[in-house]
């Protein structure tokens, strides 16, 4: 998910509430964004994996 897409248009909600809620998603997401598929993804093949049975 891209930034824009968390809440929207920026131009759409204004900048100031854009900034407030990407700046509270930056206090309680571990990576500090929202994620991306790839980052999904690269999960699920790694706990597909042998590695993950270590």
């Amino acid at each position: 998910m891209k930034e824009r897409e968390a809440l929207g248009d920026e131009a759409v909600v204004g900048k100031e509430k854009y900034d407030v809620f990407m700046a509270s998603l930056k206090e309680v997401i571990p990576m500090g964004r929202p994620q991306e598929p790839s980052d999904i993804g690269s999960l699920a093949v790694f706990l597909a994996s042998e590695e993950s049975r270590k």
